[in-house]
């Protein structure tokens, strides 16, 4: 067990673990989206994703694909605080075709779970080659496990030319980002399990 701290990484507060057996990734698809309260031996609601796909980037997303899971936790978020967890029908790899939206934009620092639970990496977020970041947490208690984060890169602004150039804005979090203050929120603690992090970039 060890902690991963690197540039393409650019968290703020976080505490990592990993187990140094990295598994390679599977693709899948699969119909329909499963949301639903567990069982009375656990609390919180459960989104199920079901699609590796991400066809609707500049909207909701589609029912079943993890954009639509984390806009429906958000909606969920600014209605009522609850405890979510995020788990895949099925190992996959998602090749992002737009920025995600933020985990957890509400005001409400609730207990968020993304991966499925066990020792094997099963879902791998790919950046389409480093177009696009990762995650963005600025709230809460957020645990991401068995997960692989590739490809993705988070570009700030570039700078100007000259002497007089000004500088260039901050390229925040490749993989993960969580600021310690943003918005509505503040110090968030994220938790990795089982993660791995390649061939990502933060720069500026």
């Amino acid at each position: 067990v060890f902690i991963i701290f690197a540039l393409v990484f650019s968290i703020s507060s976080c505490a990592g673990k990993t187990d140094p057996s990295q598994q390679g990734s599977l693709a899948s698809s699969q119909p329909a989206i499963a949301s639903s309260k567990p069982s009375s031996a656990t609390t919180g609601t459960t989104i199920t994703v079901t699609l590796n796909s991400d066809n609707d980037p500049g909207g909701l997303g589609e029912v079943g694909d993890l954009r639509y899971a984390l806009n429906t936790m958000n909606q969920n978020l600014n209605t009522a605080p609850d405890d979510y967890a995020i788990v895949f029908a099925s190992p996959m790899t998602i090749q992002l075709n737009g920025i995600l939206p933020v985990i957890n934009n509400s005001s409400n620092p609730v207990n968020i779970t993304i991966g499925n639970p066990g020792a094997t990496p099963t879902v791998t977020i790919d950046g389409n080659r480093g177009a696009y970041s990762g995650f963005f947490i600025p709230i809460g208690n957020v645990t991401i496990q068995n997960m692989t984060f590739q490809n993705l890169a988070a570009k700030g602004g570039n700078g100007g030319d000259g002497i007089s150039g000004g500088g260039g804005g901050m390229g925040a979090g490749g993989a993960i980002y969580a600021p310690q203050y943003f918005l509505n929120g503040s110090n968030p603690s994220i938790t990795l399990m089982n993660v791995f992090i390649n061939n990502n970039a933060a720069i500026g």
